[in-house]
């Protein structure tokens, strides 16, 4: 199996189907298995796509130890496109899911994208700040992928609320 599709499997159960599992036991009486199946597939686009893609291109630039520009970069112009980039699949696989939502993607994105990126800042420049300045680098791919699945907790709460 090619290392791309590892990634691809490992970042849709990990970013997308174990987060959207754990955000519907907290908030639904039953897990829509389908739903989970459809946000694993965004979790891996979003993980062997777009984060390996972007990581391995800052890679290039930074050395692991300049980690205040990655900060940066991250935050300034991969957060605000990631966002956006999930949360029009998860429009989209909600679409086919046939839930209630808005006619159009750009009124989707307009009454919950701002929320959601000021969260992401919030949530993702502290995180960033304490995995490279007080883990070890043998712990730091471990607490990246503990501040993701919380995140991703989040990220599913949010985006299936209905928008009003």
């Amino acid at each position: 199996m090619s290392l791309w599709l590892i990634k691809f499997f490992t970042s849709a159960i990990a970013l997308g189907a174990i987060p959207d599992f754990v955000a519907q036991k907290l908030t639904r009486p039953r897990v829509d298995f389908k739903r989970c199946f459809y946000m694993g597939i965004g979790g891996g686009l979003m993980g062997a796509v777009l984060v390996e893609g972007f990581y391995q291109g800052l890679g290039h630039f930074y050395a692991q130890h300049q980690w205040l520009p990655r900060i940066l970069w991250d935050q300034l112009c991969f957060s605000p496109v990631s966002n956006a980039f999930v949360m029009s699949c998860v429009y989209y696989f909600n679409r086919w899911l046939s839930q209630d939502l808005p006619a159009s993607l750009k009124t989707y994105l307009q009454s919950n994208y701002l929320r959601l990126q000021v969260a992401s800042w919030l949530y993702w420049t502290p995180a960033a700040l304490s995995i490279y300045i007080y883990l070890p680098d043998q712990y730091k791919l471990f607490g990246q992928n503990v501040y993701a699945l919380l995140w991703g907790v989040f990220m599913s709460i949010l985006m299936h609320r209905r928008s009003h």
